[in-house]
């Protein structure tokens, strides 16, 4: 009777261990799960921040061609300093697809892929083509255009900001 005991008391343990262990797992997971959303958020708003910050540069950049003083306006578009690399991370572990919708995802993909480093030579060498040679109202339609996808950008982040647990 001690021998069926034992084996039983060795039984329940190992079934208890793995459940401890199950356990941990699962805890340590939502932990990571958790803090990668909160980094999610934190990326989200710092680039809301940037894009403020570009729609200022844009005011300053449009109120010089109106005034004809383009050659009097010098600011830099870094699109190539968003942060992006939670979002990446989400992407490559599929974390992202269980968060957020579709709909979501790809307004997110949208952002990453429209403010790069390319597009950021490309925007500013129009910027400095300008300055050699000025077309007002090739500058002003530029603008416009540029000025509909930051807000759009910006309206897509914040949506995604929403909808995030």
């Amino acid at each position: 009777m001690d021998y069926i005991l034992q084996g039983f008391s060795i039984f329940l343990g190992v079934i208890a261990g793995t459940a401890v262990t199950i356990l941990t797992q699962r805890f340590l997971l939502w932990r990571e799960e958790t803090q990668k959303i909160a980094n999610l958020k934190f990326e989200i708003q710092f680039n809301i921040k940037q894009i403020d910050r570009w729609m200022e540069y844009l005011i300053g950049y449009r109120n010089a061609v109106n005034g004809d003083a383009i050659n009097s306006w010098a600011e830099y578009f870094d699109f190539s300093h968003i942060i992006k690399s939670t979002i990446e991370n989400m992407i490559q572990s599929g974390l992202i697809y269980k968060k957020l919708s579709s709909e979501h995802v790809g307004y997110l993909l949208i952002f990453i892929s429209s403010f790069t480093q390319g597009f950021e030579i490309v925007f500013n060498q129009t910027i400095t083509s300008q300055r050699q040679t000025f077309n007002k109202q090739k500058a002003i339609l530029e603008i416009s255009t540029f000025e509909k996808k930051l807000k759009d950008s910006k309206k897509n982040l914040e949506t995604v900001l929403k909808s995030l647990p």
